[in-house]
């Protein structure tokens, strides 16, 4: 039973902390994304590969984030740490001959993410506290050792894993975690291109988990040929960031992991809010509340009198508002309309890309027309039965797209950003790196 598991935990961890702590869920994911950006002295691996930090960084803020189990966060943890650890990755040998590829194969990035799954797995049973016995134990060694040994220590209990992980230990070899192909021969020079794999997992419509690559493009190493070695300097190669993450969070995972939060819900059945806004709207609200209850208790007239003037003013913005619906919904009908319409009814003038003609590089034309090339590449792909897609639900075209960015080892705008640029709402272009992904989706499924 889940539910007296958990109360019985929280039992015993309230015996020996009355008060639990947690740091705002907000604050902690704003923290992580930041980072790259906000650190003065930048390494040279972040400023090469800022944009691939950044990425790496604004994941890892929601992944730990929503991930509700302890141990799994921990784990999930020292994969990132192990990636930004190893400084030389496994490659091919190759010479001026070899063939050049435009992508990696997608088994590769299937087999290393379902053997990622299976150490996870592995390593979580391995951490887990698996019995309530066992949890006793640890607590009266917590208590009766407290200034010399901590056994819930985080960065005592990952030791192990991150050991196993680096292939530290005897008889264990290292995580494998990333494709490299080679992209491009130059006479005696070459372009091997890097694929990372940051976690083994992603998520469907609903939110639930399964096995599927996430993966991280982009970053390259220039090699000379023939290449006789069988491994290449990391480019994800960052102490500064591996330190960063084991020490500013791994090691203090028991001040913002959810997993607290999840325990305390389970145990006492309420619904404990894992960010400090509501709090924070609550204190605002007593700071700046207006009262006017001395006025009133003076004298009721002046009390019936505001009332009124209050009441005919709130119909006549009632009375507004009604007026203005029409214009109000057939407004909203156009944005869903030009959002949403069927490519299959687009007229002969959008076809011809008058549109370019008339206005002429201009934003909004631009903007437009790479609208127009992605809803005709999803139509083709769904008549092609490549994939089904709901098109009033933005995230479910934007899983597919970023899916297509990554097998091409790119990057592709964020759900926030596609959801703005749907909508009409954005006002500068897109980044060639997008456009470019767009047209690709065009050519392979719109064609």
């Amino acid at each position: 039973n889940h539910e007296q598991i958990a109360r019985s935990s929280l039992k015993k961890i309230l015996i020996g902390s009355p008060c639990i702590l947690k740091q705002c869920k907000v604050h902690v994911q704003r923290a992580i994304k930041s980072w790259p950006c906000t650190l003065k002295k930048k390494p040279m691996e972040i400023r090469m590969w800022k944009k691939q930090f950044e990425h790496l960084f604004s994941w890892l803020s929601e992944h730990v984030t929503t991930t509700t189990s302890l141990t799994e966060v921990m784990v999930r943890l020292c994969v990132v740490i192990t990636i930004l650890s190893t400084e030389r990755i496994p490659c091919g040998r190759f010479d001026r001959k070899s063939v050049t590829e435009s992508s990696h194969v997608p088994w590769q990035s299937n087999d290393i993410a379902q053997r990622m799954h299976e150490i996870i797995k592995e390593e979580v049973r391995r951490i887990r506290i698996n019995s309530e016995e066992n949890l006793d134990k640890l607590l009266q060694q917590a208590y009766d050792n407290h200034r010399s040994y901590q056994p819930f220590d985080a960065s005592v209990v990952v030791q192990k894993v991150l050991d196993r992980m680096l292939g530290r230990e005897d008889d264990v070899k290292p995580m494998s975690f990333s494709v490299t192909y080679l992209s491009e021969v130059n006479g005696k020079k070459g372009t091997l291109k890097v694929v990372h794999i940051l976690s083994p997992y992603a998520q469907d419509q609903d939110g639930e988990e399964f096995v599927s690559p996430k993966m991280l493009g982009g970053t390259t190493v220039d090699i000379c040929l023939p290449h006789r070695y069988d491994s290449v300097l990391n480019p994800l190669f960052s102490p500064t960031a591996a330190t960063y993450i084991r020490n500013t969070w791994l090691n203090r995972i028991g001040l913002w992991s959810e997993g607290v939060i999840e325990l305390s819900n389970m145990a006492v059945d309420a619904n404990v809010y894992s960010n400090n806004q509501c709090s924070e709207g609550f204190i605002n609200g007593l700071k700046n509340y207006v009262t006017t209850v001395n006025d009133d208790v003076k004298s009721i007239a002046d009390l019936i009198h505001r009332r009124y003037h209050d009441s005919v003013g709130m119909g006549r913005l009632i009375s507004n508002q009604i007026d203005q619906s029409d214009h109000v919904i057939q407004r909203r009908r156009y944005r869903n309309n030009s959002v949403t319409r069927n490519v299959n009814t687009i007229d002969a003038y959008e076809e011809s890309n008058m549109e370019w003609k008339r206005n002429p590089g201009t934003t909004r034309s631009m903007l437009a027309h790479y609208r127009q090339v992605m809803m005709r590449g999803f139509e083709g792909g769904r008549e092609k039965g490549a994939f089904q897609f709901d098109i009033n639900r933005h995230r479910s075209m934007w899983l597919i797209l970023n899916d297509h960015a990554t097998n091409l080892d790119g990057n592709f705008m964020s759900i926030t950003t596609f959801s703005e640029w749907l909508c009409n709402k954005r006002s500068i272009p897109l980044k060639q790196e997008w456009s470019d992904v767009i047209e690709q989706f065009y050519n392979t499924y719109g064609c």
